[in-house]
């Protein structure tokens, strides 16, 4: 569960990062006129898909103990919460990316609310270790990544190189970020086996 739920965020952040870091000239090359709201819509709603790839193992866990009716109606009854607060929020003026940001907290709670639950019908996982060895790693491992990426795409101007630079800087820095923070001395030396047989063929 921990190795799918980190590995999962991985493999999502590699392909999510450079687009949120570039994601207005990317809807700028696609749109002529990018409309208001829209990029900030665009990176929400994929921070708010990397959190959801997190809870994907988790989920698989709480099936295979067959003990589901519960946990569905608790999981499914704070989902339903997105509803009435994005309407709240609305109603009392907030700006319409509110919603997305409502969804993500709704996503934060589900996340911290299938921790509890699976730990109360498998008695072997830890929350603690869970919410230290992937919360917080994944956390980490995504400061690290989009530091140097967004002090260049900051500095940068809007050329199809310099997103090019951005994009490939994204991609290493995420990489090297994942490898160095996010994989522990077994994973770390798997990679390498796995790249010495790519380099090989």
């Amino acid at each position: 569960v921990r190795s799918g739920s980190r590995f999962s965020y991985y493999l999502m952040a590699i392909i999510s990062f450079p687009i949120i870091i570039n994601c207005h000239y990317l809807l700028s090359m696609w749109l002529t006129k990018v409309p208001e709201y829209t990029v900030i819509f665009t990176q929400l709603t994929l921070i708010c898909a990397l959190i959801a790839t997190i809870t994907k193992p988790l989920v698989t866990a709480q099936n295979a103990t067959g003990n589901v009716r519960n946990y569905q109606i608790v999981v499914g009854g704070v989902l339903l919460l997105n509803l009435p607060l994005s309407y709240l929020f609305l109603k009392l003026g907030f700006s319409p990316e509110i919603v997305i940001i409502v969804a993500i907290l709704v996503e934060l709670f589900v996340l911290l609310t299938r921790i509890i639950m699976v730990k109360n019908t498998i008695k072997e996982f830890s929350r603690i270790y869970y919410l230290k060895n992937v919360c917080l790693n994944c956390l980490l491992v995504s400061i690290a990544s989009l530091l140097i990426p967004s002090l260049y795409r900051y500095f940068a101007d809007e050329t199809l190189l310099s997103f090019i630079i951005s994009c490939l800087l994204t991609v290493v820095s995420s990489a090297l970020c994942i490898y160095c923070l996010g994989c522990d001395k077994s994973e770390r030396e798997l990679v390498i086996v796995y790249m010495k047989k790519i380099i090989r063929k």
